[in-house]
């Protein structure tokens, strides 16, 4: 049995004899620490079964001078030291020596967890993982800082429209008549819809798709119940459906309208007629009508269509068109025709055996 004593403090000896055991068996040496004593607060004690060689002391300085107290993590993820080290104050913490499995414990880290998209979602699974966001058509991205900044260069225009008012009461006749509107309130896109330069009571349409088509009538009827029929007619003979009404009321103003969709054709002239049941209704200056081009923001451009049929080839025989042109396909018969690559083929008239004489 041998006693060495060392400079040296430390409040975990459990520990300590238990690490300078282990590393004396992996160092294959077979004297064993049997216990540490610790007198005062500056020498320890170490007893070993044998007295220590050169190389046993050697190790034991080394794992002295490197010593430090382990810490545990407890279930409420807090760390903390064997309940000896706990009595004492004087403990000296080493972070190289902090050995813990962060990832079976919940820590705030700085990083992302997980993002969810209109389609997909995915989750950070490393501290240093990068989310990449990404502009779509028309978006970009910018970030600076903490601050992430998403900008649209897709425009988003007014809707092309036409309103139309009258600028005094009109009596309304028993028969069907055009409203004789000549007040233009709206006119923003005249490339799509306009004020008909001909008949500027109505509306003319210039590029085909669906419309919003609108009309209010506000009058004063005669005395008596009185009748009021009201419909919208394309190109002076056609009654778009959904675009007429009819009022019954007594002596007094009234105002009523009508709003519904059409799908119209550049070209299209429209008008608003109308007609009462009988003589002395008139139609207050309140009256409008509105025609609107219903469109919305252009979206992404589609996939690449199958190709056509290629027949757009017209052949010509002297100035003259040779029958069932246009063609997709030229065959060549007696000359030499080879691919030169790249999208180019050559064509050669073959002047071997031909004969060529001066005529004239």
């Amino acid at each position: 049995m041998s006693l060495v004593t060392k400079t040296f403090s430390t409040t975990c000896t459990g520990d300590l004899l238990d690490s300078i055991n282990s590393q004396f068996s992996d160092a294959s040496y077979t004297n064993t620490c049997l216990q540490i004593i610790v007198p005062n607060g500056t020498e320890t004690i170490f007893e070993f079964e044998n007295n220590l060689t050169v190389d046993e002391e050697n190790l034991l300085d080394s794992i002295l001078s490197s010593w430090s107290c382990p810490v545990s993590v407890e279930d409420d993820g807090n760390y903390a030291l064997d309940d000896s080290a706990q009595a004492s104050s004087d403990v000296l913490w080493s972070s190289e020596k902090i050995e813990t499995d962060f990832a079976n414990k919940n820590h705030d880290h700085d990083k992302w967890l997980t993002v969810v998209g209109d389609t997909g979602s995915t989750t950070a699974n490393d501290p240093s993982d990068t989310l990449n966001i990404v502009g779509g058509s028309g978006i970009t991205t910018n970030v600076v800082g903490d601050t992430l900044s998403i900008d649209s260069s897709i425009e988003i225009e007014d809707m092309a429209s036409v309103m139309l008012g009258i600028s005094a009461n009109w009596g309304i006749p028993t028969s069907y008549t055009e409203v004789p509107y000549d007040v233009t309130y709206v006119e923003n896109n005249t490339n799509v819809v306009s004020v008909d330069q001909i008949s500027p009571n109505m509306i003319k349409v210039n590029e085909s798709g669906l419309y919003f088509i609108s009309y209010s009538l506000a009058f004063d009827a005669d005395s008596g119940e009185e009748h009021v029929y009201g419909r919208v007619v394309a190109n002076g003979t056609t009654v778009l459906p959904g675009g007429s009404i009819h009022v019954s009321e007594d002596d007094e103003i009234n105002a009523f309208g009508n709003t519904f969709t059409a799908e119209l054709v550049a070209g299209d002239v429209i008008a608003v007629e109308v007609y009462a049941s009988g003589a002395g209704n008139i139609l207050q200056q309140e009256a409008n009508f509105v025609v609107t081009r219903a469109s919305g923001t252009k979206g992404d451009k589609g996939d690449k269509g199958d190709p056509g049929s290629g027949s757009t080839i017209l052949i010509k025989d002297e100035g003259t068109s040779i029958p069932n042109t246009p063609h997709d396909t030229l065959n060549f018969v007696g000359f030499d025709v080879q691919d030169d690559g790249g999208g180019q083929a050559s064509i050669s008239f073959p002047l071997s055996g031909l004969s060529i004489s001066n005529i004239g």
